[in-house]
């Protein structure tokens, strides 16, 4: 009789692996597992934090990717292993899910059940479409029901480490196995003890069996009662190490992963499959749930009950080779000369310099690429303007500022002295601050863009004003610093090179005798208009600049004399109307360590951009007082590429550089022509715009023999001038594009850039 599958092959499996289970383990917590001495590097942030070679693990998550698993179900073969016939719906989707479920119907019997694998609550052999509605409303406390074929399937969960096959564990819902003395009640007590030995189930102990067998029978010696049907950990499953059983059949699945899934850190997959035995490329094999960053790390540990498994599985975590130290260094940003970007949205900036560099393009979600280069055989995402390169939890991490602040600390470096306390405790805030002996400075603790931040606060009215300001910002906790004084400098940190400094400067007009400050700020705000990165922060008088304003006697209605400089905050954030000053030909050689380390500190971000306060750039940090108040590891681009003053700095193809190498592109040269209504309609102007901003020179023009057709040559990187073709497709807005037709390929054509003619 079987117990635990439908499948005499998994139930096989599964009575063999439990002939060495056990719960016990050596060690009751990941502090006591990570102090062990083993040649494994990890160290140890804080209660909750740790970072295990290259990976960084918090409280029981290995930190993972910046988007969705959608983008991980596309990747080749995964895509290929996903359950398809099974479908998650809304509540609102009833009428779909009932015409897919008649659809599933004439194939057999279904499956309705929560969008979650191990639920208890699944209607299984559903035969007909009324049985199918009852489930369906017993279903309606939950937001999301799946609909599927019935299948007899065990669940088995693979844990993949840097593309490494690390473990496979079968998943079996709560047992006894009696002893021939204790009853049933007695066991789940006995069994219960052993759990609290073990890290993931002393959390979940076994209840509510709700189990049709008295609770008062005595099992015989051996005998086997399953005491539900639910295989949620939380309510009593275990994990049952198969890994030595499998490991054969299975090996060959992170082969044929791509070098996108080969970079995650930790990505664990929850299949289904009624042979465990015939692996991974077998029909009835699927995957259910792809986890990269809700992974439970413990999970990945329980069955490891010696030393020597621990040391196994936490060996994974090593890279596949040695890496060199680098050497920090200055690499500065070369001059961007593109002035057909007139977008500083960060996605925007990554793709023209993505053009440029003859890199493939594939959208995943609105702010969301994947850049792509064949031959090297080097792939990377961006989200927005950060790189997959930097994991989830470190973006997540640093926008805590107190944590990034303790993390620079550990590394020697200055920040300042500050606290970080709730909304709701101004007073206790404001006799702690008095300590400092200094004006200070109070913001949001997880603000960005400057929102919310008031400077050099000295009384408690201007504090009061300043926690009002923090809590109209929605803030919950707020961070109080000692104020620094200086030149406020954003540097962008790529791994270990320093591509770009920005000077950043307070907001100001400039008084012309006739206008006020509030009417001077109305024509500056329609000047930055002109700038891409600028027009995207409003520039308008807010609470912060009417009380710094208040302070010096002035108000929004008073008129400066001509030329007479007034200064209207002291934050320099751009958001507020600040301005910025290239200063990279400037920067001091002694403050590359600083920045380069400062990087390493917060978890070894792939790029960050630092906010320094110093006297001057130019000179030594030895010989000056200095310190980084904030490190942001998704900085706005758009600050190094469209500054005030200065030399714009073409920073997006500076992170790509050291992505990818150095790349000679595939230059070519396709002449062709789109046919249909293509002429009058703004085609040429539109397809001029496209291969500017592409960087893809050339020249269109409209046939002169037939009023349906424009002729057209591009020259630019192979991939590039594919996504220009593509594009010309689909048209501007008004055409009609029927056909394209090639002709031969010139290899010798040279162009400067990409003209229109007649």
């Amino acid at each position: 009789m079987k117990i635990f599958s439908d499948s005499f092959c998994n139930e096989y499996l599964f009575l063999q692996a439990l002939n060495n289970f056990r719960f016990e383990m050596p060690y009751q917590n990941l502090d006591e597992i990570f102090s062990t001495k083993n040649n494994i590097k990890i160290e140890k942030f804080d209660e909750n934090t740790w970072k295990i070679e290259n990976s960084v693990l918090y409280r029981n998550n290995i930190s993972g990717l910046m988007y969705s698993s959608s983008y991980v179900k596309d990747r080749g073969t995964i895509s290929n292993l996903l359950n398809t016939n099974r479908k998650i719906y809304n509540l609102s989707q009833k009428v779909d899910a009932i015409c897919y479920a008649e659809e599933l119907l004439k194939k057999g019997n279904i499956t309705v059940s929560p969008d979650d694998i191990t639920s208890i609550f699944s209607f299984k052999n559903i035969s007909d479409i009324s049985q199918f509605e009852k489930a369906w409303n017993k279903l309606s406390k939950f937001n999301k029901i799946s609909v599927e074929e019935t299948a007899s399937e065990d669940i088995l969960k693979l844990f993949i480490i840097k593309g490494k096959l690390a473990a496979i564990y079968g998943v079996l819902p709560a047992f006894i196995i009696g002893d021939g003395l204790l009853s049933i009640n007695e066991l789940i007590e006995k069994q219960n003890k052993e759990r609290m030995k073990n890290i993931l189930y002393k959390n979940y102990k076994i209840k509510n069996t709700n189990n049709k067998i008295s609770q008062n029978h005595i099992p015989e010696k051996g005998e086997i009662i399953k005491l539900k049907e639910t295989t949620k950990i939380s309510n009593g499953a275990i994990l049952v190490d198969l890994t030595n059983f499998l490991k054969k059949n299975f090996s060959g699945l992170t082969d044929t992963f791509d070098n996108y899934l080969k970079d995650i850190d930790f990505l664990m997959l929850t299949c289904v499959s009624d042979d465990f035995n015939q692996g991974w490329n077998y029909k009835g094999f699927k995957v259910r749930e792809i986890y990269q960053n809700k992974a439970d790390f413990s999970e990945y540990l329980a069955c490891a009950t010696d030393l020597v498994q621990i040391k196994n599985q936490l060996s994974f975590f090593k890279d596949n080779e040695n890496k060199k130290n680098k050497k920090n260094i200055l690499s500065k940003s070369n001059i961007f000369n593109n002035s057909n970007l007139r977008s500083a949205l960060q996605t925007d900036i990554i793709k023209e310099a993505a053009y440029r560099k003859g890199l493939r393009i594939s959208h995943i979600e609105p702010t969301v690429i994947s850049l792509e280069h064949e031959e090297s055989n080097t792939q990377v995402v961006f989200n927005s303007g950060m790189t997959s390169k930097t994991k989830t939890f470190i973006r997540e991490f640093t926008n805590d500022k107190f944590k990034s602040k303790s993390l620079l600390e550990n590394y020697n470096i200055n920040t300042p002295k500050g606290f970080k306390i709730s909304i709701d405790f101004m007073e206790e805030a404001w006799e702690k601050a008095k300590t400092f002996n200094s004006p200070v400075v109070v913001k949001p603790l997880d603000g960005s863009g400057g929102a919310g931040v008031s400077t050099y606060i000295s009384t408690l009215d201007d504090f009061k004003v300043a926690w009002n300001i923090c809590r109209e910002e929605k803030a919950k906790i707020v961070l109080v610093e000692e104020c620094v004084s200086g030149n406020d400098y954003r540097i962008v940190v790529v791994d270990n090179k320093v591509c770009a400094v920005t000077q950043r400067i307070a907001a100001y007009i400039v008084g012309d005798g006739v206008n006020s400050i509030s009417q001077l700020i109305e024509l500056k705000a329609e000047h930055r208009k002109q700038n891409p990165f600028f027009s995207r922060k409003i520039f308008r008088p807010n609470a912060i600049m009417i009380h710094y304003l208040l302070q010096r006697g002035l108000h929004l209605d008073s008129i400066p004399k001509v030329n007479e400089k007034i200064q209207l905050l002291d934050a320099v954030n751009i958001g507020s109307g600040g301005e910025s000053i290239d200063q990279t030909d400037n920067i001091h050689p002694d403050w590359i360590n600083i920045a380069v380390n400062a990087r390493k500190a917060v978890l070894g971000p792939y790029h960050v951009g630092l906010d320094l306060m110093a006297e001057d750039i130019s000179k030594s940090p030895h010989k000056q007082k200095w310190s980084i108040i904030e490190v942001n590891t998704n900085p706005d681009l758009g600050l190094q590429i469209f500054p005030e003053k200065g030399f714009p700095r073409d920073i997006g193809m500076s992170l790509l550089d050291n992505i990818f190498g150095s790349i000679n592109p595939n230059i070519k040269t396709y002449s062709y022509s789109v046919y249909g209504k293509v002429q009058g309609v703004g085609y040429r102007k539109w397809l001029k715009k496209i291969c500017d901003l592409r960087s893809v020179t050339g020249n269109v023009q409209n046939s002169i023999n037939n009023v349906h057709r424009v002729d057209i040559i591009i020259k630019g990187p192979e991939e590039t001038l594919k996504n220009v073709i593509e594009q010309c497709y689909k048209g501007s807005q008004n055409a009609i594009v029927k056909k394209i037709c090639f002709s031969q390929e010139n290899m010798n054509t040279e162009f400067k850039e990409f003209t229109i003619l007649n």
